[in-house]
């Protein structure tokens, strides 16, 4: 294989953070090379796309579509009995926003804002991004369109929460917060109001006086001010613990709009590329020379490049566009109706060869109203039934809903799940089960039991 073919397949293969990375060791390498936006992320794995994906993660999981009779709680995986709250030392501070978020009487559609907000708050408390960015994440998301107005009264609900001061974009914002919730006998309240509103950064530079002549404050009791607004913590977010979470960055966002899925892939993790035309124009003045044999190399490398990542972007779309039609009952319904797929019906589809359908879902992502899955997720074995062929998925999820509604002081044995499975039309040998059950950790039938 020539170096461009090899070079072709290659990116295929790789995921998001090697593409991001091989993107940018060519743009360092090739002077031809440049992006047409502006600004290319410094990290794949960034705080502004972790936002972003976290908002759409939590948005797109929660959306209930039209032909889907599953329901779902806006705060799934974070309810909690109020009479069983954490400790405060071992919670985070998202938890403790969910679980606060929670009890609050709020509409769904502001739920799902509510939660898109908290997901963007850092771990000192700010919000790190601004009311556009949220309203276009959740619209990418196939959440409507909320206005600003709507997010941003949702994000005065928000900031209501403990700890005070939660969800300030800015320093003075946060600080503001906790001098209105104090008591309006607590002397000089509306000086230090004053102070953290207009001129935070005269007093960071310690201009004193100045700030002391503007407001008409004595020295002496402008130092009771300071003391009131030191008295303040500008981290809210600090004295919790923080959520361990290893993120993912789908390469693919699928959504139910007007009746049908909705397969986009995600510019944030390939941008476009261009050709410099300040040095392509080089060429012409410096023929034959060295100098112009190296543009004239780097210029084909950069061409092949182009169009190597757009036939990747090609291929990653038809491919997970494929999938989705063929999985449309999971993702309506979930596990149970996934549909037993083979890559070799895929290249059918995309008329390609498997090899190439292997390259371009190992490492990709999908961004699911259920959740992110790995392309390959969605392959998976065929079982005959009565039924017809039944994805091995779809009896995972069988076994797992059986196990889970079973009589815990006489828990089902991999023969009885055996014969429940036959019950509904379902023929799968003990031994199967047993493989199922234990690629779904769940202990043996005796170690389930539980006494009176």
């Amino acid at each position: 294989m020539t170096p461009q073919l090899q070079q072709a397949i290659r990116l295929l293969q790789l995921s998001a953070s090697e593409l991001h990375q091989e993107i940018q060791n060519c743009i360092e390498t090739n002077v031809m090379l440049e992006l047409v936006e502006d600004e290319f992320p410094n990290d794949i794995a960034g705080s502004d796309i972790h936002e972003e994906s976290q908002f759409k993660q939590q948005a797109i999981s929660e959306r209930r579509t039209q032909n889907a009779d599953w329901q779902e709680s806006a705060y799934e995986g974070h309810s909690m009995d109020p009479e069983q709250i954490p400790e405060t030392e071992t919670l985070s501070l998202r938890g403790h926003l969910l679980w606060q978020l929670n009890l609050l009487p709020l509409s769904e559609s502001d739920a799902i804002i509510g939660v898109a907000i908290i997901d963007a708050i850092d771990p000192n408390g700010r919000l790190g991004v601004s009311t556009e960015e949220i309203r276009l994440s959740l619209k990418r998301a196939g959440q409507g369109t909320p206005n600003d107005d709507e997010i941003s009264s949702v994000l005065k609900i928000v900031q209501t929460l403990e700890p005070t001061g939660v969800a300030a974009r800015t320093l003075s914002e946060c600080l503001l917060i906790q001098l209105c919730e104090l008591s309006s006998e607590v002397p000089f309240l509306e000086v230090a109001k004053a102070c953290v509103r207009d001129f935070l950064e005269m007093i960071a530079g310690r201009e004193y006086q100045k700030v002391c002549k503007i407001l008409g404050v004595f020295p002496d009791d402008f130092q009771k001010v300071l003391e009131l607004i030191r008295s303040l913590n500008p981290r809210p977010g600090s004295d919790y613990g923080t959520e361990k979470v290893d993120y993912v960055i789908p390469d693919v966002f699928v959504f139910y709009e007007k009746g049908q899925w909705i397969v986009e892939l995600n510019e944030q993790v390939v941008p476009k590329l261009r050709v410099n035309k300040s040095y392509s124009n080089m060429l012409q003045g410096e023929r034959g020379s060295a100098v112009g044999t190296t543009l004239r190399r780097h210029l084909q490398e950069a061409r092949f490049l182009i169009k190597s990542l757009a036939t990747r972007n090609d291929t990653l779309l038809a491919a997970a566009t494929a999938i989705v039609e063929r999985q449309k009952g999971f993702l309506a319904f979930g596990d149970q109706a996934m549909n037993p797929l083979v890559m070799h019906e895929i290249a059918e589809v995309i008329s390609m060869h498997e090899s190439t359908v292997s390259r371009v879902t190992s490492h990709k992502y999908m961004h699911t109203p259920r959740g992110i899955f790995e392309l390959k997720y969605f392959f998976s074995s065929q079982l005959s039934s009565e039924l017809g062929t039944v994805s091995s998925v779809a009896i995972r999820a069988v076994i797992k809903q059986l196990v889970a509604t079973e009589n815990k002081l006489k828990p089902l044995s991999d023969s009885k799940l055996s014969q429940a499975l036959s019950s509904q039309g379902i023929q799968v040998a003990r031994r199967t089960v047993a493989k199922y059950r234990e690629l779904l950790s769940i202990a043996a039938s005796s170690e389930r039991r539980k006494s009176n």
